[in-house]
């Protein structure tokens, strides 16, 4: 099955689930749930109660049209929902047993390569089995040779070799992947290409003559995955950070410091990582922990910008009535602070003597290519408008601090072996860097 073709048969099955979903939440109660009623109803409810994140009681409707209902058609539907569902509960063995057994059961399912390629992920990530998983993507790229899942393949391939610290074999696999991406047929070998792209970047740049830092790295990122060891992870880090406080890795160090303190819920700490960071000023960054980060460090600069225009509210008339950021996004936009966040504030009118009207926000966009910031995929746009030219310097003055420490984050990532070895890049061109043409180079703190 073509990616694309895979992406429609999704897509109208999703819009039929939640369709579903939406008729047996109004007629059952969602705690209990219906006990009887046909397989279809039966198997839309679990899917409600999977998208809900009760994945118990979704797996128990999955395990019984399992057994109650024989095998019916969707029955490799129902074993890698049951597996989604004993992976999101953290059990991770049972998850892998059932999705091989779907393969085992029905090889030829438009399913199975997706089925082994879960589980050869889950292996990798989760158990931290590198070379379970490379059986498995052996398996695939054997049984399913024509599977559009083959590039993201060869990328796990490459990560559980670094896992197993065979950094040269990793980069050669990556190497595989690029050259497999020149003529990329579907978006699957373009992601898959970005992503070696950036993982050989990340070892070339750090795989000096002493790679002692950068397996600590690698060891502290495996370490990062589980939240049982995660404090682990940091001791290592810290640890890399005083041995190597020169190595090219330190700055890493500190980016996924800062992504473990966020993904454990404690801010103050991460803000004070970022502040490190900043003052390390790094020329080279892994990719993942800075991108992962960027909201919560786009949500402090705004946080600072915030303050910024707060202490001038006294002394410019233009803005009166200042009392902090208010969020701006439409009524209605209930989207998570995650992806959008921003503010904004008028006083005035265009008639008035004094008016001023201003407003910022960032986002992740939902297209890549309208990223102001495309490695940290980030899209940031603002307009300022006012009677005072000296507020309107002022708060553009502010502006550009904000995105001189995104740009120079942006930068970072970049670095000898980047996007220019894959025949896709995405654009970085919109709205407000054509107007403003601001430089955004700078690691000056606001």
């Amino acid at each position: 099955m073509s990616p694309c073709t895979r992406q429609r048969c999704y897509s109208v099955f999703l819009a039929a689930v939640i369709a579903g979903a939406a008729a047996l939440s109004a007629a059952a109660d969602p705690l209990v749930g219906p006990s009887e009623g046909s397989p279809k109803n039966l198997y839309a409810y679990a899917l409600h109660l999977q998208l809900q994140g009760n994945y118990r009681a979704a797996g128990e409707y999955f395990r019984n049209l399992l057994v109650d209902s024989g095998p019916p058609p969707d029955a490799d539907r129902l074993r890698f929902g049951l597996a989604q569902c004993h992976a999101a509960l953290g059990e991770h063995e049972k998850a892998v047993g059932v999705l091989l057994q779907l393969v085992s059961l029905n090889s030829t399912s438009p399913l199975a390569d997706d089925a082994l390629m879960q589980a050869a992920r889950i292996r990798l990530h989760k158990l931290d089995r590198p070379k379970g998983a490379i059986e498995l993507i052996k398996r695939l790229r054997s049984e399913f040779p024509r599977s559009s899942l083959l590039p993201a393949a060869l990328v796990e391939t490459a990560r559980a070799m670094e896992c197993m610290e065979r950094l040269d074999e990793a980069v050669a696999v990556y190497d595989q992947v690029l050259a497999g991406a020149r003529q990329p047929v579907g978006d699957r070998p373009q992601v898959a290409a970005l992503l070696a792209a950036e993982r050989k970047r990340f070892i070339v740049v750090n795989g000096d003559a002493e790679r002692r830092p950068l397996r600590m790295y690698l060891k502290a990122e495996r370490l990062a995955r589980d939240p049982g060891s995660r404090n682990d992870a940091l001791l290592e880090l810290i640890r890399l950070a005083g041995l190597y406080p020169d190595s090219s890795v330190t700055g890493d160090a500190f980016g996924q410091k800062l992504r473990i303190h966020l993904v454990k819920g404690d801010d103050s700490a991460a803000r004070q990582v970022f502040d490190r960071l900043l003052k390390l000023q790094p020329r080279a960054l892994s990719a993942e922990p800075a991108r992962s980060c960027a909201m919560a460090i786009a949500g402090w600069l705004l946080e600072d910008l915030d303050r910024q225009i707060a202490s001038n509210a006294e002394v410019l008339p233009e803005l009166a009535g200042y009392k902090g950021a208010q969020d701006t996004r439409p009524a209605g936009d209930a989207g998570p602070p995650r992806h959008r966040l921003g503010f904004g504030f008028s006083h005035g009118g265009g008639g008035s003597q004094r008016h001023l009207a201003f407003h910022i926000l960032v986002e992740r966009p939902a297209n890549p290519d309208e990223a102001t910031y495309a490695n940290l995929n980030l899209r940031v746009e603002f307009s300022i408008s006012s009677s005072s030219s000296i507020v309107e310097r002022e708060l553009r003055r502010a502006v550009k601090e904000l995105t001189d420490v995104l740009g120079a984050l942006d930068a970072a990532i970049v670095g000898p072996v980047s996007r220019s070895d894959v025949s896709v890049q995405r654009g970085t061109s919109n709205d407000m860097a054509a107007s403003e043409a601001m430089p955004r180079l700078s690691w000056k703190r606001m």
